[in-house]
């Protein structure tokens, strides 16, 4: 009786164990609202090409998601 409850606490356990590991692996990623102090399509606020540039530029650095050409 006490192997398979081992194993049983080892099959729900392993789960657990990579979500932290693959969380703890991602990076944070700049949201517009941290980066420009407004969230896109605020009320009389308009980023201009080169807050936009920039912002693209960090979004690249900081994800393997997106590749900035």
């Amino acid at each position: 009786m006490r192997t398979s409850s081992l194993r049983l606490w080892r099959a729900a356990a392993l789960p657990l164990v990579f979500s932290a590991a693959v969380v703890q692996a991602q990076s944070h990623i700049t949201s517009p609202k941290e980066q420009f102090g407004h969230n896109i399509g605020d009320d009389y606020w308009l980023a201009t090409y080169d807050q936009f540039q920039a912002y693209w530029q960090k979004l690249a650095k900081e994800s393997d998601r997106m590749k900035l050409v």
